[in-house]
């Protein structure tokens, strides 16, 4: 039987309906195929745009430590030293810019590796922490912005969750208002300043936690808004991305890279969204979240109309079924 839950970080029902799996599963449809080179491996720096910033042998180094390459306009951009590990370019195609009066902001592009044929999960500990790295890093760059209300980070993977390179990627951009979703987060935050505590505490005792260190715990939540989604959360409140220490990186990158590598080594879910939920820049008291979100489908018309998520497996079944994964590694 569907059962109806709401979400109580962003107010959200969803509604899981176990009973429509055999009809709404749709298989991930892998990677793009791009006909021009990748502006993104080794040797084709200059396909792509200013690069921002870079780590190499484990430094980061910055053109500025709040450059913002405008497309189209001489930047001063970073001497490219071998090997890059992890670089930062400016988008090609913004969202938003500098340079955009009706659309200000800045929009960036994060190559996570020099292999073209890689993704996340296929990082070792050490590159996954120069990834976090780099989004801790220009999260906290892109704040600087004049006029910059909100930071979204995200990474799309895979043709189901809208990637166009298969290179791996993540993008950020620096928005000049708050989104929808990001305000109502907000205020239900500031106004229940236990929500995380109580959240965190009914995941444990509900059986939705996956695994939990000092720092961070990852799991299924409640109301997932997609079948098999995982959020990692802070243990106590912090509330930006920007805001963590290198050890704290360090155990979230191993939290996103189990996370990952469970899905798609032993779960074959290779399509997905990842999204870095920050506060509003102005907001004080909230929380951010990592969440991970495995497109198996596109959303249909009663997704569109009503603004309601339907997950088709219980979070409880994929919180013991990554459980049992972790125990056999």
């Amino acid at each position: 039987m569907s059962e109806v839950r709401l979400d109580p970080w962003s107010g959200a029902e969803t509604i899981l309906a176990p009973g429509r799996l055999s009809i709404g599963a749709v298989k991930p449809s892998g990677l793009p195929t791009p006909s021009a080179r990748c502006p993104f491996c080794p040797g084709h720096e200059a396909d792509a745009e200013a690069t921002i910033a870079q780590i190499s042998a484990g430094v980061v180094r910055f053109a500025d430590a709040t450059q913002l390459c405008r497309p189209g306009e001489p930047g001063t951009p970073v001497e490219i030293g071998e090997p890059w590990r992890v670089r930062v370019v400016a988008n090609r195609y913004p969202l938003v810019a500098p340079t955009m009066p009706l659309a200000r902001g800045a929009h960036e592009v994060i190559v996570e590796a020099r292999e073209h044929d890689v993704d996340l999960p296929d990082l070792d500990l050490d590159a996954m922490t120069c990834v976090v790295t780099m989004y801790r890093d220009r999260s906290r760059a892109l704040a600087s912005l004049e006029g910059a209300r909100s930071i979204v980070l995200f990474r799309n993977r895979g043709r189901r969750a809208g990637s166009s390179q298969p290179h791996p990627h993540a993008q950020i951009a620096a928005l000049s208002y708050v989104p929808p979703h990001t305000r109502v987060r907000d205020e239900r935050a500031r106004g229940d300043r236990d929500l995380l505590g109580r959240t965190l505490a009914s995941e444990r005792a509900c059986g939705r936690v996956v695994y939990e260190t000092g720092s961070f715990v990852t799991f299924c939540p409640f109301a997932s808004s997609r079948a098999h989604e995982v959020r990692i959360a802070p243990t106590r409140p912090i509330e930006r991305l920007a805001d963590l220490d290198d050890a704290m990186v360090a155990a979230l990158a191993d939290q996103l890279s189990r996370a990952l590598r469970a899905l798609r080594t032993r779960m074959g879910l290779a399509d997905y969204n990842l999204l870095v939920r920050d506060p509003a820049l102005d907001t004080r008291g909230a929380f951010f979240s990592v969440e991970i979100l495995p497109r198996t489908g596109g959303d249909a018309g009663f997704e569109l109309h009503t603004g309601s998520s339907i997950c088709l497996v219980a979070p409880e079944e994929t919180a013991a079924a990554l459980r049992a994964i972790e125990a056999s590694a």
